[in-house]
């Protein structure tokens, strides 16, 4: 029961009860449809995923690492700012990752 209403009052606590109950069932309606929504969503992308070609899969991978590379440079300045070192593993051993893309290029090209 609700602790905002009185025991003794039966009709105003089942009117609540059943205001609840509509909020309830509107919230469910609202999730159904987010969860509706972000299935359609996934779905798209999955689709467009599949039409990208090689080239513009490495093209994404190197916008990836840039981007990745970037974020650790300014965290890397932002600590040394602070006074503190913050080296991650990560950022060691992106050096190798990044030349992933240029040897696929290469022997993309010598396929050719």
């Amino acid at each position: 029961m609700t602790g905002a209403v009185a025991i003794d009052n039966p009709v105003a606590e089942l009117k609540c009860l059943k205001e609840q109950a509509a909020k309830l069932r509107q919230h469910k309606k609202e999730l159904a449809r987010q969860l509706r929504n972000a299935q359609r969503k996934h779905k798209r992308l999955k689709e467009k995923a599949n039409q990208l070609s090689d080239n513009d899969l490495l093209s994404v991978m190197l916008m990836r690492q840039e981007k990745k590379a970037r974020l650790e440079t300014a965290a890397g300045a932002a600590a040394a700012a602070s006074g503190t070192n913050n080296t991650s593993p990560a950022a060691s051993s992106s050096g190798s990752q990044s030349r992933l893309p240029e040897e696929v290029n290469r022997e993309q090209d010598t396929a050719t």
